[in-house]
């Protein structure tokens, strides 16, 4: 399990567990206990009661809302260094969304007392926690707009653009997307086939938009990236 007093070679920087003081990193992360998903496993479902959090160490993780006839559309993304289920862990209310694995997932499950008993106790937690919580409203409120669109190009664009703003390092070249990407685990967050991917990815390619290889994604042109998903 990843503790290191330092986490740029582990966690995104940008993320709930690489925001979190030096000091209490591994403390935090050794609050929970193990725990693994296989792709398409529910970690939690919408309106379910349950009030575990999961800091998420490996993976990808599709958040997604049900609309009134039962289709399911994606609002988020998490992975490593993200925390989920917090807003249940903290006030108890049923669940707001379904997260679900995307992927092989590691993760570290903490109940809610203890996760209520630990940000009380320090302040800096507490802080992190609602960041996070605030940053994913605003999140959510944009993936609502955008994710109507219908074209596999667009999502593709979308999901990237997203990664890139959370997980995005700045590099001589552009934003370098600083998490594991591979095609196949794009093609299930976006809900489109692995060719479907591919095609989006030689037009973003060709557009200059991006440089894509096997595991990483280098975002030349953000702004062009973002015309992109959004239809333009």
């Amino acid at each position: 399990m990843p503790t290191s007093a330092n986490p740029a070679h582990v966690f995104p920087p940008r993320s709930f567990v690489g925001q979190l003081p030096d000091d209490l990193r591994g403390e935090f992360l050794r609050l929970g206990s193990p725990r693994s998903f296989s792709r398409g496993d529910i970690i939690v479902a919408e309106q379910d009661r349950s009030t575990e959090a999961y800091v998420i160490l490996s993976g990808f993780v599709r958040v997604v809302n049900h609309t009134a006839t039962g289709d399911a559309a994606m609002i988020a993304i998490r992975t490593r260094g993200d925390l989920i289920g917090e807003l249940a862990a903290l006030d108890g209310s049923p669940r707001l969304s379904t997260a679900m694995a995307a992927g092989a997932v590691k993760a570290r499950v903490i109940d809610g007392p203890r996760l209520r008993a630990f940000a009380a106790a320090h302040p800096a937690v507490a802080d992190a926690i609602s960041r996070s919580v605030m940053a994913k409203f605003r999140a959510a409120t944009r993936y609502r707009v955008a994710t109507g669109q219908p074209s596999a190009l667009a999502r593709v664009a979308l999901v990237l653009s997203h990664l890139a703003d959370i997980y995005g390092r700045p590099v001589s070249n552009g934003v370098l997307i600083d998490i594991p990407l591979p095609q196949h685990d794009l093609a299930s967050l976006v809900g489109v086939a692995e060719k479907s991917v591919a095609r989006a990815y030689r037009q973003l390619r060709e557009a200059g938009a991006i440089a894509a290889t096997y595991r990483r994604v280098l975002v030349r042109d953000l702004a062009l990236l973002r015309r992109y998903a959004d239809g333009s």
